[in-house]
């Protein structure tokens, strides 16, 4: 019988058939109708475990007793699994009604008597990490957010992606030692393509998560042992916060999507006359991370070049914008409107 289950689909268990019941109907729907004994013979089971299938089957309306007879003939799946698939559908949706009465009796489990109503502390790593994910599931239009080490958090884009999909805009804005991390910086490149807005700068001075301005989460120490944190609902604080998000997007450098496959982009020679060209994705991408400060062997390892490599590619770049250091670099390229 475990070899027979392999071969359900599973996709039946939405609407309330477990493997073995699966085929049971599968069976059916390709003999037409079959009788508990019949379907016990089939399927290598005891008559009485055939016959609860079918009345399992009966009362999902997949099946209909043949009159007359210990048979039952499959309904069309058409409309019977359509039928089952609506109300499915009805049931989540009055699931989803509940979830702010679900909500507010977990609160109410949850709440410090003792606590300020609007804001309160957070100590510890599960605490702020339970937080940070119901800030990720509760967004519904803006999530800011400053990026910094240490992580309370490992850093992934679940949330993010879930939240980006449902038209969430996200920003984040990372401060160079975020990109210490291997692999960080390929994944925030990825996270862009999918839809995230990133800026980069030499650091930010918090931790910081704000959604829908109107709830955020603020680091108050940077300890990796014992990290606290604040969340905050209180309108004055999160408005500061947010004014305090703005200041710094304004002025780090954008991240923008490169090539996925993270080839060079084909670009006029170092030194051509060509101050009027738009920069390519990888130029932009390393003055970005230049003028954020970011190290040189950071760079090289995401990028996935050797240092040596990354040098003769600033140099080129220094070249084609006539600068003989990077900090003229970086402003030769915000004088040309590259970054």
């Amino acid at each position: 019988m475990a070899r027979r289950a392999d071969a359900a689909s599973g996709l039946l268990a939405v609407v309330g058939l477990a493997p073995e019941q699966e085929l049971a109907y599968r069976h059916v729907l390709s003999v037409g109708a079959a009788s508990a004994t019949e379907l016990a013979a089939a399927m290598e089971v005891g008559e009485p475990v055939a016959d609860a299938w079918l009345d399992h089957l009966g009362h999902l309306g997949l099946v209909l007793p043949v009159d007359g007879t210990a048979r039952f003939a499959a309904v069309d799946p058409r409309s019977a699994l359509r039928a089952l698939t609506d109300d499915q559908g009805t049931r989540l949706n009055l699931l989803r009604e509940h979830i702010p009465e679900l909500a507010s009796v977990f609160e109410d489990s949850r709440r410090d008597a003792h606590a300020p109503t609007l804001t309160r502390l957070l100590s510890g790593h599960a605490d702020i990490a339970d937080w940070y994910g119901r800030l990720g599931h509760e967004v519904e239009e803006e999530f800011l957010g400053f990026d910094r080490p240490p992580y309370v958090v490992t850093p992934t884009d679940s949330l993010e992606g879930l939240a980006i999909r449902r038209g969430v805009v996200w920003r984040s804005v990372y401060g160079a030692a975020s990109f210490d991390l291997p692999g960080r910086l390929e994944r925030v490149r990825q996270d862009v393509a999918m839809g995230e807005r990133a800026r980069v700068t030499s650091t930010v001075p918090v931790k910081l998560a704000i959604i829908d301005r109107r709830l955020a989460l603020v680091s108050l120490n940077l300890s990796e042992e014992t990290p606290e944190a604040l969340v905050t609902a209180s309108p004055p604080l999160v408005e500061a916060l947010c004014l305090m998000f703005e200041s710094y997007w304004e002025r780090a450098q954008p991240l923008r999507q490169w090539r996925a496959d993270g080839a060079r982009e084909a670009r006029p020679a170092p030194g051509r006359a060509g101050s009027g060209r738009a920069p390519t994705p990888e130029e932009r991408e390393l003055l970005a991370l230049l003028v954020a400060e970011v190290k040189d062997d950071v760079i090289a390892r995401e990028l996935g070049i050797s240092v040596r490599t990354l040098g003769r590619r600033l140099r080129e770049l220094m070249d084609t914008l006539g600068a003989t250091s990077r900090f003229r670099a970086g402003a030769e390229a915000a004088r040309r409107g590259w970054i």
